[in-house]
């Protein structure tokens, strides 16, 4: 964020580079041509009257609505009322209609909308970005701030990551897939970062027959997430990342310590598998789950999730009791016998995912900048015996692509993760 923005201190425009921005920002935003390249057109959710392009254009009943500097407001775009038009909203800004439309925002939600290169006449999804009140006041006050205190205080706010992530997926859905905004089910509003479509989430630049028959073979199973359609969907990007290793029997990259002369390990998979859940009563699900040379592995993936899964505000009674000692307590007495079972339940799904460590390898799977999870899942290890803390390891997605396209010569392997690294990691 900060080498994106410019700032007061630094690469802040000026009043000449303004002038030519509204200049070259007219071309685009007063434009008569109904379609420019690469635009596309959505529904305001609010009022459907209301069309919003993701270059920043409006449209009222189909028909396309001039903008100019509110007044007294400079860089503040709002609506000209045409005259065969009746009704009009001409003091909102044109960037919230935007905002609203392709990244979710919501009236009182709390949020700022700011304009990632401080340039108002460039009201296009690109360049937009939610921020808290806070982060809003650090981008346009640093110089009160010093470099370092401003990078503390970005990299301290977790919300503020996540928005920067959805904000990334909302602009590769735009460029790459050229597809409309999907419906969050809860609430029945469109978002950005959702897909109308859930096949979509899946990467078929190399992959597309295998990857269909696969989607299929999942659907039937009824193994897809409800929210598999939201590009923040841990278990499309787990599908994304496993699947073509699986196709390609290269799965022994996932092990760091694996080389030329310890794959062969890995040659005779036994089973691979997504959702897998090894014991029905348990019922704990792995993200993938592969076997091989009597060798068992567990996946665990987090992408935006903001913690591991807990029993929320959990009342000891005498169900979790039963379930506790029925499948955990023996495990957990021998892998981090000083691990309580109130602590248990307030990790739950990390702990119970750490109790595999009895049968296999458990693998905790994130992105390099989850410093959070990551630290959640360290303080864990600690805990455990040193038996149990060589069988559990953290594997961020950003290490294990960079290694796949670092050995692969598969040129079709190299163009799906090339792809893939595109959709998940250069946010």
């Amino acid at each position: 964020m900060w080498e994106a923005t410019p700032h007061l201190n630094s690469n802040w425009p000026t009043d000449e580079e303004i002038s030519a921005c509204r200049e070259k920002g007219k071309l685009i935003f007063n434009s008569n041509v109904h379609e420019l390249e690469n635009e596309i057109w959505d529904n305001l959710p609010s009022n459907t009257h209301y069309k919003v392009s993701n270059l920043g254009r409006i449209k009222y009943d189909d028909i396309l609505i001039k903008q100019e500097d509110a007044p007294g407001k400079e860089g503040y775009l709002v609506l000209v009322k045409p005259d065969n038009v009746a009704k009009l909203n001409t003091t909102s800004y044109v960037y919230n209609f935007v905002a609203k439309t392709y990244l979710g925002k919501e009236d009182g939600d709390g949020f700022h909308i700011h304009h990632i290169n401080n340039n108002g006449y460039d009201c296009s999804v690109k360049n937009l970005i939610l921020l808290t009140p806070e982060q809003h006041k650090i981008v346009h006050m640093d110089r009160f701030l010093s470099e370092e205190k401003i990078r503390e205080l970005l990299k301290s706010d977790r919300r503020y990551n996540e928005d920067k992530l959805k904000l990334h997926l909302t602009n590769y859905k735009i460029d790459k897939l050229t597809t409309e905004c999907g419906v969050w089910k809860k609430s029945g509003r469109k978002y950005g970062h959702i897909l109308p479509e859930p096949r979509l989430n899946l990467i078929d630049v190399s992959y597309k027959d295998e990857f269909d028959k696969f989607y299929e073979g999942q659907k039937e199973k009824e193994k897809l997430h409800m929210y598999f359609s939201h590009l923040t969907s841990s278990q499309a990007l787990c599908f994304n990342l496993f699947y073509p290793l699986c196709i390609n029997n290269i799965l022994y990259i996932v092990d760091s310590s694996c080389n030329e002369n310890t794959k062969w390990y890995f040659e005779h998979i036994e089973e691979n598998s997504f959702e897998k859940q090894k014991n029905e009563k348990d019922k704990t699900n792995f993200d993938f789950f592969m076997s091989c040379d009597n060798r068992k592995f567990f996946f665990e993936i987090k992408y935006t999730e903001q913690t591991f899964g807990y029993v929320s505000k959990v009342v000891p009674n005498d169900l979790h009791d039963q379930k506790y000692k029925k499948y955990y307590k023996d495990q957990m007495e021998k892998i981090a016998p000083s691990v309580s079972k109130k602590e248990f339940f307030a990790n739950y799904q990390l702990w119970r995912n750490i109790c595999h460590a009895e049968i296999g390898i458990v693998y905790f799977v994130c992105l390099k900048d989850r410093t959070d999870l990551i630290n959640d899942i360290n303080e864990a290890i600690k805990k455990c015996t040193e038996v149990f803390q060589n069988k559990i390891k953290i594997l961020t997605i950003d290490e294990l692509v960079k290694r796949i396209l670092k050995i692969t010569n598969n040129e079709k392997l190299h163009k799906h993760y090339l792809e893939f690294s595109e959709k998940y990691l250069e946010y």
